[in-house]
């Protein structure tokens, strides 16, 4: 058959034949194969059937590779692989069944919170140890005293620029829309001061009252409602005993006003004699300088960080387990001392010093916004027992404590049966000042320390005669002092948050350093995750950079190996760069902002 070969004894003449009826020339690079029993390894093993390739298939054959293993497993032995694969599944399915039997949460789902707990960092454990410090057995709760109702409340609404100065035209024309904002809010007129002759609502007190020509008729400058002559106006009203409270009721002390130039960092806008607080809540106000939600540091003694050891990774509702200082004793004169002196400390900082750390001023006093117990007892004790008769400040001792007890409530406790042993000091000196204001009818005590100061019982532990549900001589579980600053933990980025994390982590280890062994365990935070949070923001933008960058170089690596064109790569990367940038950049151009959520997705 033409084409075809045929074994005989005259092998090479008929090949011969075959190339020469072919017009092919014989080359020793045409290498005869042997394919009467399959053998493709050596194409010259004598055999008699043999196939005719080219230089090329040849080179072909050579580098043909074998099947990985398991594809040839697969091919080989269907039956067993399929029974395989559906037993790997079949205990993938059953481990899963067990962890949910065992109590696990294998589908944690949480559309509310972002996970971003930095586990390297203090912070998420300090903030649970205080979240959950009455975690205690024997917690004596606080005693509710009556209240005597004034028939009216308040809402104070503090400004702060971010551009230094709020007494500019820009910040009075926000200040103005905002309070008009407010005082249209549905339902205010239920709630607002009401005057009885006209039955309306009273204009909050505001410095806006300067400049709405309501009080033009002391001076017809106080009608100025475009803000054409601020420094002007304030200038008067400081000068008018009548209508200069509005200007020290609503600007710090350190304002610095004549008459060409108003300048003050922060301004009181407005305080109203209303509770409108659930509406306010409900209906958020636009304001480039938002008002200031104060945010709270704590100075705490008692207890642990929160053991987390328990939880295992990813487990957002853990909690761990509540841990408090066994060594935690403030009843000692040192430590009684170590407090008055971090007391003093506090509230005579200098004006460089309250910027550092960023606290808030009463406006009224001029005194930073502290909640200092062992301060407040002093004051307290200076005014029950005159200096006169002696001296009852702390520290306390037990025959101090026998004395101030016996001389100004000897009903209250038997001062018989306090013991050589009895070593409460603090705590009965905290009781009388507590009970002292229960007899003045006052409760701003325990409105102030109820959340600060956690007590149990202990074996000194007796009921006062005249309440019998109200107990002394108890045991400090944790004692905290508190710091309002003039911050949002929350919209504060962390280029400005962590040195203020810093400065007070620093001045709380300075303060430890000095005080007895027995209160050395202190440790600051600010709670509901303010600091967590603000360190989050920067592993959150470190690992966004990072995964930018790692992205476009593995994006770029695949698109040359794909194109196998280099420039059209780096244009593809180029164009992916500036669409990443445009729509980040975006988002600040129309006045919106990444939230937790949103700031992971768009990274």
């Amino acid at each position: 058959m033409p084409g075809s070969i045929e074994s005989s004894d005259n092998n090479e003449d008929d090949i011969t034949n075959i190339y020469d009826n072919e017009g092919i020339e014989q080359d020793s690079d045409v290498q005869m194969i042997n394919i009467a029993d399959g053998d493709f390894g050596n194409p010259n093993n004598g055999s008699d059937d043999e196939l005719l390739l080219t230089p090329e298939e040849d080179t072909s054959r050579k580098n043909f590779k074998k099947p990985i293993w398991f594809c040839r497993f697969v091919a080989e032995w269907p039956s067993v692989a399929f029974g395989l694969g559906i037993a790997g599944h079949i205990f993938i399915v059953a481990t899963t069944v067990t962890l949910l039997h065992l109590g696990y949460d294998v589908f944690p789902t949480n559309f509310e919170e972002l996970p971003v707990n930095m586990e390297n960092q203090p912070w998420i454990k300090r903030d649970l140890a205080w979240r959950r410090r009455d975690s205690y057995s024997h917690k004596l709760v606080g005693i509710k005293f009556p209240v005597v109702a004034t028939g009216q409340d308040f809402m104070e609404i503090v400004i702060s620029a971010k551009s230094g100065n709020v007494l500019t035209k820009s910040m009075m024309d926000d200040m103005k829309k905002f309070e008009s904002q407010i005082t249209s809010l549905k339902h205010y007129d239920d709630y607002c001061h009401i005057q009885p002759s006209s039955k309306k609502c009273i204009p909050p007190n505001s410095i806006q009252r300067l400049f709405d020509g309501s009080l033009s008729s002391i001076d017809p400058i106080f009608n100025d409602p475009n803000f054409t002559k601020i420094p002007q106006v304030l200038y008067t009203a400081l000068q008018n005993n009548i209508t200069n409270f509005h200007v020290k009721y609503a600007l710090p002390k350190d304002t610095n006003i004549t008459q060409s130039h108003a300048f003050a960092g922060m301004i009181n806008l407005l305080r109203s004699d209303e509770v409108f607080t659930s509406t306010l809540e409900h209906n958020s106000v636009d304001f480039s300088d938002s008002p200031i939600t104060p945010c709270d540091i704590f100075l705490v003694w008692g207890i642990k960080e929160q053991d987390l050891s328990n939880c295992y990774f990813g487990d957002y509702k853990c909690r761990g387990i509540q841990r408090y200082d066994d060594d935690f004793n403030p009843n000692s004169q040192e430590a009684q001392i170590s407090f008055q002196k971090l007391c003093n400390k506090l509230f005579s900082m200098t004006t460089e010093e309250i910027k550092k750390y960023r606290i808030q001023i009463d406006h009224k006093t001029g005194l930073p916004k502290i909640k200092c117990f062992a301060r407040d007892i002093d004051k307290y004790l200076q005014q029950a027992v005159p200096p006169t008769v002696f001296d009852a400040r702390l520290p306390w001792d037990l025959e101090k404590t026998k004395k101030v007890i016996g001389h100004v409530f000897p009903e209250y406790y038997n001062v018989f049966n306090i013991t050589p042993s009895y070593d409460e000091y603090l705590n009965a000196a905290f009781n009388l000042w507590t009970l002292g204001n229960y007899v003045q009818n006052n409760t701003e005590v325990l409105k102030g320390y109820d959340t600060l100061i956690g007590q149990m019982e202990s074996p000194f532990t007796k009921t006062i005669v005249s309440n019998p549900e109200i107990k002394v001589g108890n045991k400090f579980r944790y004692v905290a002092i508190s710091i309002e600053t003039d911050i949002n933990g929350f919209y504060m980025g962390f280029e400005e948050g962590i040195p203020l994390i810093e400065a007070w982590e620093g001045f709380m280890k300075d303060q430890l350093s000095t005080m007895p062994k027995s209160l050395q365990k202190g440790f600051q935070i600010s709670p509901y995750g303010t600091w967590n949070w603000i360190y989050a923001q920067r592993e959150i933008q470190r690992n966004a950079i990072t995964g930018v960058i790692l992205g476009l170089c593995l994006t770029t690596v695949i698109l040359v190996i794909s194109i196998h064109n280099i420039i059209t790569s780096l244009l593809a990367a180029l164009t992916i760069c500036i669409v990443t940038v445009c729509v980040i950049g975006t988002l600040p151009i129309i006045g919106w902002k990444l939230g937790k959520k949103s700031l992971v997705l768009y990274y």
